[in-house]
């Protein structure tokens, strides 16, 4: 009997941790493509402030990290200015707080980062 409560405590655990981790991993992944969409986004469409590039990505975001109206969602656009010429650089950051948190000590926020060249 005593084994058998081991053996399910350590199982419970191992299941409790790679459910967060799966949980973790796949807003990680929703963060990292958020960066990428608003980067591009930014690059074709030059003549838009970065007002209207962080409107559009919280409509595009998956809405694992969208909810409370992307309150979690802090987004950052570097360039220089609209409308931006061929070939400047538009870095797009994006951090996502994480509205509870996780056990086992897992971040509490997630980072995305894209560069992309104005087209």
């Amino acid at each position: 009997m005593v084994e058998t409560s081991y053996l399910i405590l350590t199982a419970v655990f191992i299941l409790v941790a790679l459910i967060q981790g799966a949980i973790l991993w796949s807003r990680s992944m929703a963060v990292v493509d958020l960066a990428y969409q608003g980067a591009r986004y930014a690059a074709v469409n030059p003549s838009y402030d970065s007002n209207t590039v962080i409107a559009y990505m919280l409509q595009i975001a998956a809405p694992e990290i969208s909810q409370n109206s992307g309150n979690q969602l802090s987004i950052t656009i570097s360039d220089s200015g609209t409308p931006r010429a061929a070939g400047t650089p538009i870095t797009v950051t994006v951090v996502y707080t994480l509205p509870t948190p996780l056990a086992f000590g897992f971040p509490g926020r997630l980072n995305g980062s894209n560069t992309t060249m104005s087209e």
